[in-house]
């Protein structure tokens, strides 16, 4: 069964789309049969998806929770991961969503309105596990279009961790590339290499439980 993983955020903007389509895009090449659930009326990663001839990945839309059960029970058995896409809303099917997830994902740049969302986000996905029996599994804030030496990305890394709030050690800093990846279909030069550095280490971290069988010797 695919490990099921969603990004989820009450704030838009902040990258839940790019992420998704990122991570689905570098495993697909890596060889893991993933699938991409666009729950966003927006239909980001749908385009995202027809940008480039023969990407990687699966992809299909749903609109409701039945949606979303049916996609899961029929193809979640034949692929490695299932990736989901949320709309910037609370709602019951982003609640459904998370209790879904084996791992939820929340972005946010380094903003106090985006900060504040994944706050609220963090609280509404708690509420989901302690009453889902403990699921979603994992939970991980994901630090995204950030600049290292900002003093506003150390004020509220401070104030996530402070807060005793689970930021991953590794995020996707504002990049050129992540822009363009959507009119090219691929992501290239810094922001590929940030990309490929974040999978990995949640691959290494156990975060994202595929990874590549390593190649036999001859």
């Amino acid at each position: 069964m695919a490990q099921v993983i969603s990004a989820l955020q009450q704030k838009g903007g902040v990258g839940k789309s790019t992420l998704v389509c990122g991570i689905a895009y570098l495993l697909g090449r890596q060889g893991a049969k993933v699938l991409i659930v666009d729950a966003d009326r927006q239909g980001t990663c749908v385009a995202y998806h027809d940008t480039a001839e023969k990407q990687p990945f699966n992809i299909t839309a749903v609109t409701d929770e039945a949606g979303l059960r049916n996609v899961l029970a029929t193809y979640g058995p034949d692929h490695d991961l299932v990736l989901i896409d949320t709309p910037g809303i609370e709602s019951q099917l982003t609640a459904h969503v998370a209790a879904s997830s084996d791992l939820v994902l929340i972005p946010s740049t380094p903003s106090q309105p985006d900060a504040i969302g994944a706050s609220r986000t963090w609280s509404l996905v708690e509420r989901v596990r302690a009453a889902n029996g403990g699921r979603p599994r994992d939970v991980q804030i994901i630090l995204t279009k950030f600049h290292h030496k900002a003093r506003i990305t150390a004020r509220i890394t401070e104030a996530f961790l402070g807060h005793g709030m689970p930021l991953y050690t590794h995020g996707l800093q504002e990049l050129t590339g992540f822009k363009e990846m959507y009119s090219t279909g691929v992501p290239t030069g810094a922001a590929a290499g940030a990309l490929q550095f974040l999978v990995a280490q949640m691959q290494r971290d156990g975060v994202i439980t595929w990874s590549r069988a390593p190649e036999s010797c001859q």
